[in-house]
């Protein structure tokens, strides 16, 4: 038994139980063996290799020798960009407001870019399923015109997801 990924692979016989890399047990011939794959966080089953194919639970009959891979792959992360928009606070700076949804806990990262650099960047941790508006006063020192929002989500399995979008900054205001 080989586990590819970061998962573990279980079975209904006492003998055998994978959260290493590779794992052997002895079995008597003749009799069936029902593995079960479970990915840690962050990861899914991709499937089986070797004498197992599929998604579902492997079932083995011990005639011979066997040999069966478990495959884990990173998850995609279950975050996403629903909106943005750019306002002036009260004491008239530029607030970048970017709404996120996210679906399990995920590092955030939001920048602001233009010609390939990044001008401005803050980092955020959003812990669990929920929607929430991310906020970043705009430096003073970054003029109007046309620029991207970059935002990268990673998940704790480290999977990331990017979003960009076309951001229009407006004229700062005189602080006052």
């Amino acid at each position: 038994m080989a586990v590819v990924g970061k998962g573990h692979v279980s079975s209904d016989q006492p003998d055998i139980h994978c959260p290493e890399l590779v794992c052997t047990a002895n079995f008597a011939a003749g009799s069936q063996v029902t593995l079960r794959a479970t990915p840690d966080a962050g990861w899914e089953f991709a499937g089986w290799g070797g004498a197992c194919t599929g998604t579902t639970a492997c079932v083995v009959t011990m005639t011979q020798a066997r040999s069966v891979t478990a495959t884990f792959v990173l998850a995609e992360v279950e975050a996403r960009v629903v909106g943005h928009r750019i306002v002036y606070t009260d004491t008239n700076r530029r607030q970048l407001r970017v709404t996120v949804d996210a679906d399990e806990d995920v590092r955030v990262v939001m920048q602001i870019r233009r010609g390939g650099v990044t001008l401005q960047q803050r980092t955020a941790r959003i812990f669990g399923p929920d929607v929430r508006v991310l906020r970043m006063n705009i430096l003073q020192d970054i003029r109007a015109g046309t620029a991207t929002l970059r935002v990268t989500f990673t998940n704790d399995a480290g999977a990331k997801e990017t979003s960009t979008r076309t951001l229009r900054i407006p004229q700062p205001r005189p602080l006052g």
